[in-house]
């Protein structure tokens, strides 16, 4: 899973402060692409970006972005009683067996079981 380190633990926060990743990430969420698509202007090439990024959250960057956007979708499914493949498409997934395979791998349920249970 994605955890960050402390602060001081750090391997590369320099770099990655200064390549501005993090949004990046969550521009990606409304699209449908399985990772984030590095940005060209920031002038890093994109292998030093994802390492930068690994070393950061501990994860990979499409990784931190399946759990960006199962996190999402709990929220919508906690706040709304809207269909779960309109809640998947909202939230980037490409379809319903892809968010309920993603949902239950982060929340060990299935978005229908999280929902009833809450």
């Amino acid at each position: 899973m994605c955890w960050r380190r402390p602060a001081a633990a750090w391997p590369s926060s320099r770099s990655w402060n200064r390549a501005g990743c993090a949004g990046c990430v969550s521009t990606c969420m409304k699209t449908r692409h399985a990772t984030p698509r590095w940005p060209i202007s920031r002038r890093r090439h994109p292998v030093h970006l994802a390492r930068s990024f690994r070393l950061f959250h501990h994860c990979t960057p499409g990784d931190y972005l399946r759990r960006l956007r199962v996190e999402r979708a709990a929220q919508l499914l906690r706040s709304t009683r809207r269909p779960l493949l309109e809640i998947a498409l909202e939230c980037g997934f490409a379809g319903a067996a892809q968010f309920s395979r993603s949902f239950r791998a982060v929340h060990a349920v299935t978005p229908t079981a999280w929902r009833r249970s809450r």
